[in-house]
């Protein structure tokens, strides 16, 4: 009886390491996420904020107001009610949302700076044109009909027309639902 105590014992000391190991593991993974979390929570943008330095860094180089070079997702927001759609929109929109835009008077100091200078990364910018019409007013039933710009920004006009041209996704359920449509998204 005894000898089969000590056996066992040494058989669960080592496993009781491996344990030990993996909750310490484990507690410094959520301690990482919990941190990363209070971080997004607290953050002022959920731009990444190596595209906010390098936005920042093009302004300053291109002696031009931060205020000026826009990413469209901080001029963009989920409409009211249609927050159960916020991370299809996230997803759809993220090349676009990250995206910089400036009024054309700014292109070529932006150009300038961003030829002259190693940006380590792409830099994507759109010129900002006068927008001669009213935007085209999206379909309640596309992603784009789910979205509020804000127009009092000097690019919110622009941005409002984009939106509506560019994505008429319409949004459904389930991916049954998908094939009769061009271009659609689900909410999952």
């Amino acid at each position: 009886l005894v000898s089969t105590a000590a056996r066992e014992r040494t058989q669960l000391a080592g496993r009781r390491h491996a344990v030990f190991a993996a909750a310490a593991t484990a507690r410094d993974r959520h301690r990482g996420k919990e941190s990363e979390l209070a971080a997004l929570r607290s953050a002022r943008s959920l731009i990444p904020p190596r595209q906010r330095e390098r936005r920042e860094l093009i302004a300053h180089g291109a002696q031009i107001p931060v205020e000026d070079l826009a990413f469209a997702a901080e001029l963009i927001d989920v409409a009211d009610g249609a927050e159960r759609w916020r991370p299809a929109a996230e997803k759809v929109l993220r090349g676009f949302g990250l995206r910089l835009r400036g009024p054309a008077r700014h292109q070529r100091a932006v150009m300038r700076f961003v030829d002259e200078h190693d940006m380590r990364g792409v830099v994507e910018y759109s010129v900002v044109g006068p927008v001669t019409a009213a935007a085209p007013r999206p379909a309640a039933d596309t992603l784009a009909g789910k979205l509020t710009v804000d127009t009092d920004h000097p690019s919110g006009g622009w941005l409002a027309a984009q939106l509506a041209k560019r994505f008429q996704h319409v949004c459904v359920e389930s991916a049954r639902e998908l094939e009769p449509h061009p271009v659609a998204v689900t909410v999952h």
